[in-house]
């Protein structure tokens, strides 16, 4: 049978019964968080001694979560059912490359496009002319044909979605060599820098003036694919070549990483020269890099495809916190309870010490449920900026928001004029960059 728990009281204490039960009960709650050596009850010194294991562990049961080591100050604090809950949404940029040898010609390309949900097609040797530009469906095309000929090419071509803006970035294309240069930003705004050149073989010098502007630029998040024509036993070839080596140096001095599966990339040929080089800072976002030598394409070269993972942060605008809402205790209704439910509590003998919280901590959070109200603190989403918006429009909202406080301050008839002018601005700048986003589509 259990013993009831005996208050600690002096003999001439003029205090309830009820309440030194309460204040005892406290006590153990504070002792288990840290080592009492003495406290003091009406001024009676009294010797506490308890021991607790140095590892307790943490239950959680459904949405509660039990805190088993609170000091007096996390009451205040206390939640006991939290929802964290955050909503990721997921999505991935699919890219395709492959060296076409005329993208009209290159039958069963559709059908990979297709398959693999494809949302970036790049290409070499496109074989477009002035009266064969390279197109497909409604998609977005970004080309730099060979010059003065009907063979060589390099396209980019972009399935129009909610997920990516594409701008060319033609500073960084080199006329030496046939390449499209783009900047793509995804919907949690992160950049990535595709680019697609391709390298004739035998030009060693072209190679070196690509490794150039790749070290010059600077860029973040680079994605490289194309046909460069360049061998190297680190990516499975059985030799290499200058090119290759070349290469190689680049990638050791801008913190490049090649990501093929180590496949040929020709047909009835041992070459990896279609190569997928991104930065070492998005390896991990690399979902797959596959050649696909099971895919029937008409060239002599075998497709690449790369699916680089992408992920949208979105915290659930209802998510909500349920905590205790002290202002509004009760507290004679807090030491009737009290008095009630630990009046009948009983320690068991030889229990636990870690058994004896769990139930007195059982007990405890009635006495709160009875008494005390909660308030639902909603928990807001960080604002998001729309894809369409730019520096620009940035600049133009600083100066909509200095010209409502300079008016909230001082409401004169200048600094009113002030604010409409600072609206209108602010609103035919949207107004334009959201047309030249929506242009990109068209």
């Amino acid at each position: 049978m259990g013993k009831k728990i005996r208050s600690w009281k002096e003999e001439e204490s003029t205090k309830s019964p009820g309440v030194l039960i309460v204040i005892a009960l406290v006590i153990v709650l504070i002792s288990v968080l840290f080592k009492i050596d003495a406290s003091i009850v009406d001024k009676k010194n009294v010797q506490i001694i308890i021991t607790v294991p140095a590892k307790h562990s943490v239950q959680i049961v459904k949405e509660t979560i039990k805190l088993h080591r609170l000091n007096a100050q996390c009451i205040y604090r206390l939640s006991t059912r939290q929802n964290f809950a955050q909503l990721y949404k997921y999505y991935n940029m699919k890219l395709l490359f492959i060296n076409a040898q005329s993208f009209r010609t290159a039958f069963g390309i559709h059908d990979v496009i297709e398959k693999y949900n494809i949302d970036i097609l790049c290409l070499n040797e496109t074989f477009e002319t002035a009266s064969t530009p390279v197109t497909y469906k409604d998609w977005k095309v970004y080309s730099t044909p060979r010059k003065g000929q009907a063979r060589g090419g390099s396209a980019i071509l972009i399935k129009p979605n909610l997920n990516f803006v594409c701008k060319r970035k033609s500073e960084y294309e080199l006329d030496t060599i046939e390449m499209v240069c783009l900047e793509i930003q995804d919907r949690s705004n992160k950049i990535f820098n595709l680019w697609v050149p391709y390298v004739p073989p035998e030009k060693a010098v072209l190679m070196k003036s690509l490794c150039d502007a790749v070290k010059l630029s600077k860029l973040k998040n680079l994605i490289l694919l194309g046909d460069f024509n360049a061998k190297s036993l680190e990516w499975n070839n059985v030799k290499d070549n200058s090119h290759g080596l070349i290469l190689e140096e680049c990638m050791t001095e801008n913190y490049l990483i090649c990501v093929n599966d180590g496949q040929y990339t020709r047909r009835n040929s041992q070459s990896v020269i279609d190569l997928a080089i991104i930065s070492e800072n998005i390896y991990n976002e690399v979902k797959d890099c596959i050649t696909l030598t099971h895919e029937s394409v008409k060239s002599d070269h075998i497709a690449v495809y790369l699916d680089v993972k992408s992920e949208e942060k979105i915290e659930d605008n209802q998510t909500t916190e349920e905590i205790w809402n002290l202002k509004k205790i009760d507290w004679n209704k807090w030491k009737n309870t009290t008095k009630q439910i630990f009046s009948s509590f009983e320690y068991v003998n030889r229990e636990k010490t870690d058994d004896l919280y769990r139930r007195f901590e059982i007990e405890f959070e009635k006495c709160m449920e009875d008494t005390i109200p909660k308030i639902a603190k909603r928990k807001l989403i960080s604002h998001r900026h729309p894809v369409w918006w730019n520096e620009e429009v940035k600049d133009f909202k600083r100066k909509l928001n200095q010209a409502q406080r300079r008016f909230k301050s001082r409401s004169t008839p200048e600094n009113f004029q002030i604010l409409k002018n600072a609206e209108s601005e602010f609103q035919e700048i949207t107004e334009k960059a959201q047309e030249e986003w929506g242009g990109t589509f068209r």
